[in-house]
């Protein structure tokens, strides 16, 4: 195999785990929107500090869809949530471009990726049930919910990073 190969292969392989984590999360944890969006959180940032610029994309994507294919997250409202796709996605981009491009230590950094990341849902959510497009539970859903399940996945992030350095990676 040749040093290129191995390369694309080295690069490929994280990304494919984080997309594969995110898989089983939603499977296997159905209707716990606490904890796959924490899972879902941890390694879109796992994927900011480690992935390139390009793979960031599929990554912001990926769980979005596939909580909608599955219908497990909502239930009978997931149909309300193919509105949001568009501010998801973007929302976890701007969720990890901020955690990864913003100054300051890593708390601050994680501070600013949610609370940006939770604007952008919230203020949508607003907006759509104010012109009565979705019921008033994406409120939450997409309002103190995200900022804690963005908060847990990034203080998981944290915690693991520091342990990771801590014992020599």
């Amino acid at each position: 195999m040749e040093k290129t190969e191995t390369k694309t292969l080295s690069n490929l392989f994280p990304f494919s785990l984080y997309i594969l984590v995110t898989i089983f999360a939603t499977l296997l944890l159905s209707h716990q929107q606490l904890i796959v969006g924490t899972i879902v959180n941890l390694m879109l940032l796992t994927g900011a500090v480690n992935l390139k610029k390009n793979q960031l994309i599929s990554l912001a994507i990926f769980p979005s869809i596939l909580a909608v294919f599955q219908g497990l997250l909502f239930g009978k409202f997931t149909f309300f949530l193919l509105y949001f796709l568009p501010f998801i996605w973007i929302s976890n981009l701007v969720y990890m471009t901020v955690f990864r491009k913003t100054n300051g230590n890593a708390v601050y950094r994680l501070l600013m990726s949610s609370f940006g990341k939770t604007a952008i849902l919230f203020i949508t959510a607003i907006l759509f049930t104010n012109v009565h497009l979705v019921p008033k539970i994406f409120l939450t859903s997409m309002g103190i919910l995200q900022l804690v399940t963005s908060l847990l996945g990034g203080g998981l992030f944290l915690i693991i990073n520091k342990l990771e350095k801590n014992n020599g990676r």
